[in-house]
């Protein structure tokens, strides 16, 4: 297991499965709405780059949660929102793998103070 922690604010990705799903996928996040913190779990059926970004309702990425190479696994991110305002955030999962196979999911997450 390892955490890895950004300066911009608190987030992090752990593996949390060494089960190989057959697909991608992406939860929702959870809690949802959620106050201070919040969690994001998907799958990849194989290695790939993966990049899950925060947007503001004016499409402007205001955080990135994961850019780098993951190995296949099941995954959960988790995003502290404790300097961003209140408010209705999407975040976008993309991920490809070396086959060059695309998954791109957007969800829509929402910050009460």
């Amino acid at each position: 297991t390892f955490l890895i922690t950004f300066l911009r604010s608190v987030i992090g990705i752990e593996p949390i499965s060494a089960l190989i799903p057959e697909k991608f996928f992406v939860n929702p996040n959870y809690p949802n709405p959620f106050n201070q913190e919040t969690k994001i779990k998907f799958g990849l059926p194989a290695n790939a780059d993966v990049k899950i970004s925060v947007y503001d309702l004016l499409g402007r990425e205001v955080d990135v949660l994961v850019n780098s190479k993951l190995d296949a696994g099941e995954y959960l991110a988790n995003w502290n929102a404790t300097n961003f305002a209140s408010g209705i955030y999407i975040y976008k999962i993309e991920a490809r793998d070396v086959k060059g196979n695309n998954f791109i999911e957007t969800r829509r997450m929402v910050l009460v103070k």
